[in-house]
């Protein structure tokens, strides 16, 4: 019998962050093949397609890097050849995420303000934290978070937006801290009530 061989047309495969698809053909002179996938739980999937191997790998959303190992087989008993296959994909980009401005202190008067967010994350949400959702409301408008506030008929209060960005395993938390001034002087007038010494 002929010395089996087993060759893949490349050794490695590289995939970005993205993921993707890729094809190795296998060549070889035996009728029979076989391959055995080391690694890759959760985000790679190998397939044996006639004199093939197809690899389809999910996005990594992970910061680090990650890799498997395919041991390719042909032939049997003694007459078996073997070749090794490494896959490898590189981590994500640690998320990011900037809020302008940082904080806000308004007057007492209902108002509304716009937090611009820049993050290099396609995924951002917030949460009003604690007793905030009864003063503080806000929604999302594109890379924006409008935020309004009611008014005021009390004593100063402080409440808080907590932003995040990114996924599970990748994510950026920051607190957006918002104070209220108490409500104004009846009339408006204090200001005014300067008394002249001489």
């Amino acid at each position: 019998d002929e010395i089996a061989t087993v060759v893949p047309e490349s050794s490695s495969i590289a995939f970005g962050v993205e993921g993707g698809s890729e094809t190795i053909a296998i060549a070889t002179n035996q009728v029979e093949w076989s391959y055995r996938v080391t690694g890759g739980e959760g985000w790679l999937t190998v397939d044996k397609n006639g004199n093939s191997l197809q690899f389809q790998a999910l996005e990594n959303t992970l910061t680090t890097s990650r890799d498997a190992t395919i041991l390719v087989s042909a032939g049997v008993g003694e007459n078996m050849a073997t070749a090794l296959l490494s896959v490898t994909q590189e981590g994500a980009t640690a998320a990011t995420l900037t809020l302008d401005p940082n904080h806000k202190e308004v007057e007492s008067k209902e108002t509304t303000f716009t937090v611009t967010i820049t993050t290099n994350k396609s995924e951002w949400g917030f949460t009003l934290l604690g007793a905030a959702s009864a003063w503080i409301s806000a929604e999302k408008s594109g890379n924006s978070l409008i935020v309004t506030i009611a008014e005021n008929s009390g004593s100063e209060r402080e409440g808080a937006i907590q932003i995040v960005a990114g996924v599970t395993g990748n994510q950026i938390t920051k607190v957006f801290d918002i104070v209220q001034a108490e409500k104004s002087g009846g009339g408006g007038g204090g200001e005014l009530n300067i008394e002249t010494l001489f």
